[in-house]
């Protein structure tokens, strides 16, 4: 198993539990700030995610998957002396309470009684306000990071909403009954991951406007595979340009150019730095 998210910023803190008890569940957060602020934020709080995703689709890691985040922590209190130890809350009866000092009555089916979820759930925190239309860039890199969760977690695969996709709202509906929000469709989204999990999605989404892939190993399909769910179905295949110096293929929500000058394929729309045609 991979521990870091290839691509991700590596913004380590102190403020996790190191090893977990199993993954039971990946848990969706809403910032309620920016990107830098929010990571500041959360260090200084003692609380961290295991993810943040920002507007743009910048992912940074904070916690080693392998390691527990404090985003998601209750605590299973069966007596006054319990309750009073772990979240320094008055007696309210048996049950889950969390930081802010009370009972709450978590609707996620796959709590342990006795076991902090934090040691079972991987968090991603997002980037923005609740209540806010997310940005198509941001929920698409979400999707990917999923998807490579499951790849690393088989226990979370397929992704179920509710069950092994589910909102912080789902373990703390009393503080936390916005988080993430309604833009975060967890049937849709558990959807999408499940499809980009399997190693052929890039492919069947390339051709799903009937444009079909005839050279996979080329460069504009390999850089595509990563930014698929970014660019949609392809729409024009590539054609050349140029005396054949540069090719290009048009996709739903963007395009992909080859430049032989480099031998490299690139996002649209500026050529890179020093190469003219």
């Amino acid at each position: 198993m991979l521990t870091r998210y290839p691509g991700a910023l590596w913004k380590p803190t102190p403020n996790h539990t190191p090893g977990n008890q199993g993954r039971k569940a990946v848990v969706l957060h809403i910032a309620q700030g920016g990107f830098d602020s929010s990571i500041t934020y959360m260090r200084a709080n003692g609380v961290s995610s295991t993810f943040i995703i920002s507007d743009g689709g910048t992912v940074a890691q904070l916690v080693d998957l392998g390691d527990s985040a404090w985003g998601n922590g209750l605590a299973w209190c069966e007596t006054p002396e319990d309750a009073m130890r772990a979240v320094g809350a008055p007696w309210q009866g048996i049950g889950w309470y969390c930081a802010h000092k009370h009972k709450v009555t978590p609707t996620w089916p796959g709590l342990t009684p006795g076991i902090n979820p934090n040691l079972q759930t991987i968090s991603i925190e997002h980037v923005g306000k609740s209540g806010a239309a997310r940005p198509r860039a941001q929920l698409a890199a979400t999707v990917r990071l999923l998807a490579w969760l499951a790849q690393q977690c088989p226990s979370l695969s397929p992704y179920v909403p509710g069950q092994t996709l589910i909102r912080h709202a789902d373990l703390d509906p009393t503080d936390k009954p916005f988080c993430p929000g309604p833009a975060f469709d967890l049937a849709a989204i558990a959807a999408e991951a499940n499809a980009a999990a399997t190693p052929e999605a890039w492919q069947r989404v390339w051709t799903r406007r009937g444009v079909p892939l005839d050279n996979p190993a080329f460069a504009i399909p390999q850089l595509y595979k990563f930014h698929f769910l970014d660019l949609g179905a392809c729409v024009e295949p590539e054609r050349y340009l140029a005396s054949g110096q540069l090719s290009i293929a048009a996709f739903e929500r963007g395009w992909i150019y080859y430049v032989a000058a480099t031998n490299r394929a690139y996002l649209g729309p500026a050529l890179p730095s020093g190469v003219t045609l």
